[in-house]
């Protein structure tokens, strides 16, 4: 249907089942993983994701230039994503973390592929990461904990779809 518009549809209404959040925090605002490592890179707050399941530390294209780091060739061209695809890499590039105050200098794959920073395994050996998962919370060496956030802490938007239309 070219130019389908919902107020000319003259389809019926279907009502959807009600679906409840999977996890609800308080009973009112909808919980997400609290798998990122808040840092800083040159002034600017980056998330970070922390991800046991990556063996490698990875970067968007992007910080390249938002963040004034040098992109060096490489020698690894393409890795695959957990989900088989293909991500491919631009270079690399020495990214200045700043955790608690404490600088800590990663290598990252850069990749225009990727929207957000993921600190894999190489990561936490590198730094000596500690990561309570019980209490959501990591410290690398003999630092202090940190509490560990969620994607968009601070940010709650539940939405319904109670009718459709088919």
């Amino acid at each position: 249907m070219n130019g389908h518009v919902i107020a000319n549809c003259t389809q019926p209404a279907v009502e959807l089942p009600y679906a409840p959040p999977a996890q609800t925090c308080n009973g009112t605002y909808v919980c997400l993983p609290r798998v990122y490592l808040e840092t800083m890179v040159r002034g600017g707050q980056v998330r970070c994701l922390l991800d046991t399941g990556s063996e490698a530390v990875l970067a968007p294209y992007e910080m390249v230039s938002k963040y004034k780091c040098k992109l060096r060739a490489t020698q690894t061209r393409n890795i695959n994503a957990a989900n088989g695809s293909t991500i491919f890499i631009e270079g690399e590039a020495t990214i200045p973390l700043q955790v608690e105050g404490k600088c800590l200098d990663t290598v990252a794959l850069i990749s225009k592929d990727i929207k957000e920073v993921i600190l894999g395994l190489q990561f936490l050996e590198q730094h000596d990461g500690n990561w309570d998962f019980a209490k959501k919370r990591i410290k690398f060496g003999q630092g202090n904990w940190i509490d560990l956030v969620s994607r968009y802490q601070g940010t709650c938007s539940r939405i319904y779809a109670i009718y459709a239309r088919l």
